[in-house]
């Protein structure tokens, strides 16, 4: 139930103004069925607290954010106009928990149920996407369990190779419209390219980090920035607090790390000092200059110089997403 707490904090006491939309990516821990479950919410979720949705109306209204398709809502799939359908900006929400397997936590009893709403998903994102393209929009695709490899593991985020494949090819084939990727689970701050068939950058998907310190990062919240003429992502900026780091130079084995202010951050521009190319451009020149120790360094030092618990030697090996061979 702690959806419906964020839910209703968000609504009622965080003072959001009116015109800025707030819309919520289902993650595998927000059904009431449980872990990794398909979206169970009850009717008041949707019909009393307004979600998935804050500040977006349902039907086009001029200069505010409003819906282009809820049809599948309660799978936890939508699109909006974040900034009004005058602006050729889609932001296309995915739940790709469908895409997940959890060999603890089912996803349903029925054990076709996964795979259907997998196939239904993806055939809504690719109707999406073609629509998008004819209207010339730019589109920003938000997600909860990003593809590739899970850091942790070393294993598949999404069980279906099928499926991954025939999203990434749609990325790859509409990847002049797609401004970038948004995805979480893995707590961790970072950044994941992904690939065409012959190896070259056509996306970036940027990971948000979490919020709370339970899986040994630090606690964080994520500031991207974009260009209001062309919708590209310039920048972004990470807020963390130094939660773990405390106890790096504590001679006490039983230091506890602490809550502290929201002191520290990191910048992409500052690290790169470029103010010229979209963070697409920037990592797309780098690969194309053979820079791939450049970018496994940058990524190792939001992953884990300052994401997460000193000393630990864990870093994201799974900068790269690739189309799966024979697919």
């Amino acid at each position: 139930q702690n959806i419906e707490q964020v839910i209703k904090y968000f609504k009622d006491s965080a003072g959001i103004p009116a015109e800025i939309p707030l819309v919520f990516a289902a993650g595998n821990n927000d059904s009431w069925n449980g872990d990794y479950s398909a979206l169970t919410l009850p009717d008041s979720i949707y019909k009393i607290d307004g979600y998935p949705f804050i500040n977006v109306d349902s039907s086009s209204v001029s200069g505010h954010a409003c819906v282009v398709n809820d049809s599948l809502v309660r799978l936890g799939c939508f699109s909006i106009y974040p900034l009004g359908n005058e602006n050729k900006l889609r932001i296309i929400v995915l739940n790709t928990v469908i895409f997940t397997k959890s060999n603890s936590f089912p996803y349903s009893p029925d054990t076709l149920q996964q795979s259907v709403d997998a196939t239904t998903q993806i055939n809504w994102f690719l109707q999406q996407m073609e629509q998008a393209a004819q209207n010339d929009e730019k589109v920003l695709i938000a997600m909860h369990v990003p593809p590739g490899l899970d850091g942790y593991s070393l294993k598949d985020m999404w069980y279906d190779k099928n499926i991954e494949a025939t999203f990434l090819k749609t990325i790859e084939k509409y990847q002049n419209n797609i401004t970038g990727l948004l995805a979480g689970h893995t707590h961790m701050d970072g950044i994941r390219l992904l690939t065409t068939e012959t190896g070259d950058v056509d996306a970036l998907l940027i990971s948000v980090p979490g919020v709370t310190p339970g899986h040994g990062n630090n606690p964080s919240v994520k500031l991207i920035e974009y260009n209001p003429d062309n919708f590209a992502l310039q920048n972004f900026t990470t807020y963390y607090m130094n939660y773990w780091n405390l106890c790096l130079n504590k001679t006490n084995k039983n230091c506890k790390p602490q809550l502290t202010n929201w002191n520290d951050s990191f910048n992409f521009r500052s690290t790169f000092d470029n103010d010229t190319l979209s963070m697409l451009q920037h990592f797309q020149q780098m690969k194309s200059e053979n820079k791939e120790d450049e970018i496994n360094h940058f990524v190792s030092e939001i992953y884990s110089d300052y994401g997460k618990k000193p000393n630990s030697i864990e870093v994201d090996s799974s900068i790269y997403v690739t189309i799966p061979n024979n697919r």
